[in-house]
C-alpha cells in the first residue's frame, strides 16, 4: 500500500515537487538497502544452517560449493577448434550474403 511520507520523512509536507521527488527516491533507495541487507543476513544464515547440517562449520562466512576445472595447456584454443568445426567467420558471411544477392546496403 501507499506509506505516508509527510509521517516518514521530516519536513515532507513543505517541500517544493522537486524536493519531494528527490525524498521519495532517497526514501525508495533506503528502503531497497535496508531489504537488500536483510536478505543478505537471512543468506549467510541459511549457508551457516547448511554448513552445521552437513557437519562443517562456515567461519562466518558464505558457504559456497567451488568448481574445480583442469587446466589442459596442450588443448586447442576455443577459437581454434571453433574455425575448425566451419564457424561462420565475417568473411563466410559476406560471401554468402553476396550469393544470395542481398546487399548490404538494403
Amino acid at each position: 500500500g501507499k506509506q505516508d511520507l509527510g509521517n516518514l520523512i521530516p519536513g515532507y509536507n513543505e517541500m517544493t515537487p522537486q524536493e519531494k521527488l528527490q525524498a521519495r527516491t532517497r526514501f525508495a533507495l533506503a528502503e531497497a538497502e535496508r531489504a537488500s541487507r536483510k536478505r543478505s543476513r537471512q543468506e549467510a544464515d541459511e549457508d551457516e544452517e547448511v554448513a552445521r547440517a552437513q557437519g562443517r562449520e562456515s567461519g562466518g562466512g558464505p558457504v559456497r560449493q567451488w568448481t574445480r576445472y583442469n587446466f589442459n595447456p596442450q588443448a586447442p584454443l576455443a577459437q581454434e577448434s571453433q574455425a575448425k568445426a566451419g564457424d561462420l567467420g565475417a568473411r563466410d558471411i559476406a560471401s554468402t550474403a553476396k550469393a544470395l544477392g542481398v546487399d548490404k546496403d538494403g
